[in-house]
C-alpha cells in the first residue's frame, strides 16, 4: 500500500510538473506571437488659433459644453463656450507616450499631410488642398517631431500614413525613406517596415507609378528603395486605410 501511495504521489507530482511545463510553454508562445497594437494619430491639437486653420476648427467645434467630455487631458475649459489646448509641447507628447505604453500600445501611426504655406512649391500639395476644400494645416508634423525627440519612448515605435500623391513628391521622398528605414519604424512580418496608405485614389496611384491603387504598394517600394535605402527598404508591408463607403478590403488586398 505504501508503495502504491508513493507511486500515486509521484504520478501526481509528475502530472503537475507536466502541466506547469505546458502552461509555461503556452505563455512563452503567446508572448512570442503577441499581436502588435498601434494607434493612428491626427495631430491638429496645436491650438494655433489664427495660425493653423485646422486647429482653429477644432477649437470651435469642441467648444460647446456637450463635447467637453471628449477633450484630451491637456485641454482647458476656460468658459462654457471657450476651450484652449496646445499639444505641441514635449511634455505633452512624453505623457501621451507613457499613457500609450501603459495601455499596451506598440506604435503610433503619424499622418503625412503637407504643411502650408511651406509646401506650396509642391504641385501635389497645391492640388491636394484644392481637392480637400482648403485643408491647409501649418504644422501637421509636430507630433512625429516630438515623438522622435522624446526621451521616454523606449521600445515604442512609429509608422507613417502616406497621404496620396504628395507622399511621393520629390521634396519628401528622401526624408520619408529615411523615416521608414529607421529602426524606430514599426516592423512586422520578419522585419518588414510597416507603412499605411491613406486616401489612395486612382490619381494618387498614378503618381506612385501604379496603374491602380491595389498595385501601388510594389510601385512605392521601388520608389523608396531607389532613394538611397535599397537594403533597408527592399521589402515593405503596406496597409491600405480605405475611405468612403466601399467597405474594408481583405487582408490579401491590404498587404503588398
Amino acid at each position: 500500500r505504501r508503495r502504491r501511495r508513493r507511486r500515486s504521489r509521484e504520478k501526481k507530482s509528475s502530472g503537475v510538473g507536466m502541466l506547469l511545463a505546458v502552461v509555461l510553454l503556452a505563455a512563452a508562445a503567446n508572448a512570442f506571437y503577441r499581436p502588435i497594437f498601434g494607434a493612428i494619430r491626427w495631430d491638429a491639437w496645436n491650438g494655433r488659433n489664427g495660425g493653423d486653420n485646422i486647429s482653429s476648427y477644432v477649437l470651435k467645434d469642441m467648444a460647446p459644453p456637450e463635447f467637453h467630455w471628449r477633450l484630451p487631458y491637456y485641454a482647458k475649459v476656460l468658459s462654457n463656450t471657450t476651450i484652449a489646448f496646445d499639444a505641441d509641447q514635449q511634455s505633452v507628447m512624453d505623457q501621451e507616450i507613457m499613457h500609450a505604453q501603459k495601455a499596451g500600445l506598440d506604435f503610433f501611426a503619424f499622418d503625412t499631410y503637407c504643411s502650408y504655406p511651406r509646401d506650396l512649391d509642391v504641385p501635389q500639395c497645391v492640388e491636394y488642398t484644392t481637392e480637400s476644400k482648403n485643408y491647409t494645416p501649418s504644422d501637421p508634423g509636430y507630433g512625429l517631431r516630438l515623438f522622435t525627440n522624446s526621451k521616454v519612448q523606449h521600445s515604442m515605435k512609429y509608422s507613417l500614413m502616406l497621404l496620396g500623391a504628395p507622399s511621393v513628391a520629390d521634396k519628401f521622398l528622401s526624408s520619408r525613406a529615411d523615416l521608414i528605414a529607421s529602426s524606430m519604424n514599426q516592423r512586422v512580418m520578419d522585419g518588414r517596415p510597416l507603412v499605411f496608405m491613406f486616401q489612395l485614389s486612382d490619381k494618387a496611384a498614378a503618381a506612385w507609378g501604379a496603374s491602380r491603387p491595389r498595385s501601388s504598394s510594389s510601385s512605392i517600394t521601388v520608389l523608396f528603395r531607389d532613394s538611397r535605402k535599397e537594403k533597408e527598404l527592399s521589402c515593405l508591408s503596406f496597409f491600405h486605410c480605405p475611405t468612403g463607403s466601399r467597405g474594408l478590403p481583405t487582408v490579401e488586398e491590404q498587404l503588398g
